[in-house]
């Protein structure tokens, strides 16, 4: 066994821990600031447009997706992961320590709030573009790779699951807070807690081995002619990415999901809470499953029943009128979500045998992007009157049939290109 393979073992447990933590802490202050739920009901409680309600995914999204394939080559040549990870998480947070002292002077601002909260939130994502990379190729390399998997279920799991410890504060801040100053004080929140998750990436262990023959600058000619060569030798890898753009119309059922929730039982504060807790728990336990299942029978099984999940339970949604059932509907919908974002983690990951990923997961991050402005789209035909959100939710549907179907019959399980590793 290589020392750099029995380092990983001997540390799995560690660095289980160190991320978990990372991701239990991270969780438990975002929760007040949830873009697929509480930044949607605040945005409506601000009387901002259907179009900006549902720019809140899609700039989360979009923007944490396009520079991708740039970081992919930044990360590719520098051998110290853990401190552009650790520099791209503290990118991430500072907007929103912003946001808190943009909200804190409200009036001086009206008009202007926002465009302001939204080009803050661009801001934060662009950190989160080089976080999500650096942090996907992060774990690659401490982990193995038969463990990743799970590893990556255990720590969102754990994360989602614990945030529920939130809800008490949460409660307590609706009942002392109106609307606007309970999600001031939910960035701020969220700001003190990244912040001291971030500390925790300073305890893991890497494993005693080092990149070879790494770039001291990025040749940039170099790197996107050989982003080319991936594009046009990998036909699994085109065709993934291809099925990933129909796919993301999952994007439109987070975002008009909630929408067309509140709009049509007049949804309070209140049970907006619920669902974020909702989204939280299933989200953990759709986490792990899919990263569990996923290590043993491969993520393009577990992007096949995320998306078996998603259709199924959005068509019964629409079909449904009763308040009660739309909370075990809404969880449904969720653990499609969970599954799915597993899959499209360690897809890329999955699809080459270079110790550094990072190229593939930009590649990848990068040229579906443009898919995530579907929902902007969708949003500007719903204000001025074009198309319902009942429509929206339809057409969704129907693109991931196709892309179930695209999954079914073309898409092969990238895994079973190499021989996995064993201890």
């Amino acid at each position: 066994m290589k020392e750099s393979s029995k380092s990983r073992y001997d540390y799995y447990v560690r660095n289980l821990i160190s991320f978990t933590m990372v991701n239990i802490l991270w969780q438990i202050g975002s929760t007040l600031v949830h873009p697929e739920t509480s930044l949607i009901y605040f945005l409506k409680q601000v009387n901002a447009s259907n179009l900006a309600v549902s720019a809140v995914v899609p700039v989360f999204m979009f923007f944490n997706s396009v520079p991708c394939i740039l970081w992919g080559a930044v990360i590719h040549i520098n051998k110290n992961m853990r401190k552009v990870l650790y520099l791209s998480c503290i990118w991430i947070i500072v907007p929103y320590l912003a946001i808190y002292l943009v909200l804190g002077n409200m009036k001086g601002i009206g008009f202007y709030f926002v465009p302001c909260l939204f080009l803050l939130l661009i801001c934060s994502n662009l950190g989160l573009s080089l976080e999500c990379v650096a942090y996907q190729n992060y774990v690659s390399y401490v982990v193995p790779e038969e463990k990743r998997g799970t590893l990556w279920g255990i720590v969102f799991s754990f994360g989602y699951i614990i945030s529920l410890l939130a809800y008490p504060l949460m409660n307590a801040l609706n009942e002392r807070l109106d609307t606007f100053q309970y999600y001031r004080a939910g960035f701020l929140i969220f700001f003190i807690f990244a912040l001291i998750a971030t500390q925790f990436f300073l305890l893991v262990k890497e494993p005693k081995e080092e990149f070879h023959n790494v770039a001291q600058k990025i040749n940039w000619y170099e790197y996107f002619c050989s982003c080319k060569d991936i594009l046009a030798k990998d036909k699994n890898f085109r065709i993934y990415l291809l099925l990933q753009y129909l796919a993301n119309f999952s994007i439109c059922i987070t975002t008009f999901t909630l929408l067309y929730i509140i709009n049509l039982f007049d949804i309070p504060n209140e049970d907006t809470i619920k669902f974020t807790i909702i989204y939280c728990i299933i989200f953990g336990i759709g986490n792990y499953i899919g990263g569990r299942i996923g290590d043993k029978k491969g993520f393009r099984y577990i992007m096949l029943a995320a998306l078996s999940i998603q259709i199924v339970f959005t068509s019964i949604l629409l079909l449904n009128k009763n308040k009660l059932l739309v909370f075990i509907i809404y969880g449904c919908i969720v653990l499609g979500l969970a599954m799915k974002e597993v899959a499209v983690i360690n897809i890329p990951i999955d699809s080459t045998r270079n110790i550094n990923k990072s190229q593939y997961i930009g590649i990848a991050n990068t040229v579906t992007a443009p898919s995530l402005l579907i929902s902007l789209l969708f949003g500007r035909l719903v204000d001025i009157g074009v198309v319902s959100i009942h429509n929206v939710l339809v057409i969704s549907i129907i693109c991931l049939i196709a892309s179930f179907i695209l999954n079914s019959i073309f898409f092969k399980e990238p895994r079973n290109k190499f021989e996995i590793t064993s201890r």
